[in-house]
């Protein structure tokens, strides 16, 4: 799928090896996950879908993940003063930062949010950290 957002293993940074590619991501670099989601999702979005990737913070603040879909914020989550902040179909909630591991240690964490059609889970570090009551809207 990166490729599809025009990742390459030539864009990789330090860290990478055969197979495993890392990026940074941020303002100081050009990557970006703008892209067509139609060309990703040519059936459409999915009521249930999982996001799992590893990072390393050095801030308590950092835009982690967005999906839009028809101009609209479908669903994202960041991190705002060390709480995990979840977005789903304009419905948000939180997970407060003392309930998290520290995340801007510059260590590599884990983090895994399963959306499915009543809740969203959050794992961080492969332990779960909380379930947020928020539903799909869409039919």
């Amino acid at each position: 799928m990166l490729k599809t957002f025009g990742f390459r293993n030539s864009n990789a940074v330090r860290g990478s090896s055969s197979g495993q590619s890392a990026w940074q991501f941020g303002a100081s670099n050009s990557n970006s996950f703008a892209s067509s989601l139609s060309s990703v999702f040519p059936g459409g979005l999915s009521k249930v879908f999982s996001v799992v990737f590893t990072f390393s913070l050095t801030s308590k603040d950092f835009n982690a993940f967005q999906v839009e879909y028809n101009g609209r914020d479908y669903a994202s989550f960041s991190f705002e003063n060390g709480d995990l902040v979840i977005n789903r179909e304009g419905a948000k909630d939180l997970i407060r930062g003392d309930l998290l591991p520290e995340l801007s240690d510059g260590n590599f964490h884990k983090i895994q949010v399963f959306f499915d059609e009543l809740d969203v889970t959050v794992l961080v570090d492969c332990l779960q950290v909380g379930t947020l009551d928020l539903p799909t809207v869409q039919t």
